[in-house]
């Protein structure tokens, strides 16, 4: 038996269709309708969850050509 006081970490960094599939994917609506059932505003959900919906572009605060989105 033996004892450290000092753990190791080993960090791989996620890259290519491991990171995409992990990171980059549509969130669900079971992750999502949670939080508007305990009050978060839908509004604020739809500006920090949602890229665009049924082709309609949300606004980005990075600028650009349609940073206010679709009209």
């Amino acid at each position: 038996m033996s004892y450290s006081n000092h753990p190791t970490f080993t960090f791989t960094p996620t890259t290519g269709d491991a990171y995409a599939s992990a990171y980059i994917r549509p969130l669900a609506p079971t992750l999502v309708l949670p939080l508007a059932g305990n009050g978060m505003p839908i509004d604020l959900l739809l500006r920090i969850m949602a890229q665009s919906i049924s082709g309609l572009q949300n606004g980005t605060a990075l600028g650009g050509p349609n940073a206010s989105g679709s009209p």
